[in-house]
């Protein structure tokens, strides 16, 4: 085996030698020149595919840059579209509230106006008022007493035309209520006395009663008075009562309805005599009158 190993390390070694050393160096620059000329051959040979890879190189530029200008474009539309809705809603709503507070202002402005103008027509209105409250009452009593003058004069041609009619008068008041006692008197005008004596005079004799003359009496009236109390049933009391009615029964706000309430008086007013007043065929216009007028005249 010693054999073996010696012969094989006889076999591979061998002493260095200094020529070797230089023509290894002297190799090596020649094999550097080789590869740079190699790498020269290679690039010349090589120079379209870098042309093309220029060419792919800017042509993926200009795609980039078309997609960036694209994105830009359609960014800035975005932003311009959002910008645009915002900007429109919010003028919308400054512009309802300025329009609003604008309302507010002129109904302000408008009712204190419409205070001021009340404030001077209020004292116009309420002395209007009292103008026109005042006028009717002046109408209520004009009419009243030219009512009463119509009905005086009717009721005095009545009784003028037909004086047979104060006996009827009487009659009704002697058989008025509550009975007078106690020294009866019966009042009459002046002209009627005879006439109710002739008439009446047996029967008013047999219950007590006195006649006498009274020259305030109107023709046709007659007044009956007693210890007991009085009846008056003269033409002057009762256009006091009929005037006094009148009054109450004239409206407070239309002249219109004044006139016609003047005219129509309550039915509950108390019936004068039975034909006291009642027409004839000798004066048929004046007793139409009075009937009419004077129909409801209290006793």
């Amino acid at each position: 085996m010693s054999d073996h190993l010696t012969s094989s390390a006889d076999d591979g070694w061998q002493p260095l030698e200094l020529e070797s050393l230089d023509t290894a160096l002297e190799a090596r620059p020649d094999a550097t020149g080789t590869r740079q000329a190699s790498t020269r051959q290679t690039g010349a040979g090589t120079s379209p595919d870098a042309e093309l890879l220029r060419r792919m190189t800017q042509r993926a530029r200009a795609t980039l840059e078309a997609q960036r200008r694209q994105l830009e474009q359609a960014a800035h539309e975005a932003g311009y579209a959002a910008g645009e809705a915002a900007g429109y809603q919010a003028g919308l709503e400054r512009a309802r509230q300025q329009a609003q507070a604008q309302a507010e202002q002129q109904d302000k402005a408008a009712r204190q106006a419409l205070a001021e103008q009340l404030a001077q027509v209020t004292p116009l209105v309420h002395h209007l008022q009292q103008s026109l409250t005042c006028l009717e009452e002046q109408i209520g009593d004009e009419l009243a007493a030219l009512a009463v003058s119509v009905g005086r004069h009717l009721a005095r041609e009545a009784f003028r035309a037909h004086p047979e009619h104060v006996v009827e008068s009487v009659r009704s008041l002697l058989a008025a209520d509550p009975p007078l006692l106690g020294r009866p008197r019966l009042y009459l005008n002046p002209a009627d006395l005879p006439r109710v004596e002739q008439a009446m005079g047996a029967e008013l004799a047999r219950l007590g009663w006195q006649c006498l003359p009274d020259t305030s009496l109107s023709v046709g009236g007659c007044r009956a008075e007693a210890d007991s109390g009085c009846h008056d049933a003269s033409l002057e009391s009762r256009l006091a009562l009929l005037s006094r009615q009148l009054r109450q029964r004239a409206a407070p706000t239309d002249d219109t309805t004044a006139g016609a309430r003047i005219l129509h008086l309550e039915p509950s007013l108390q019936e004068p005599p039975e034909n006291a007043f009642a027409p004839s065929q000798a004066a048929p216009a004046a007793s139409s009158l009075s009937s009419d007028t004077l129909g409801r005249l209290p006793s």
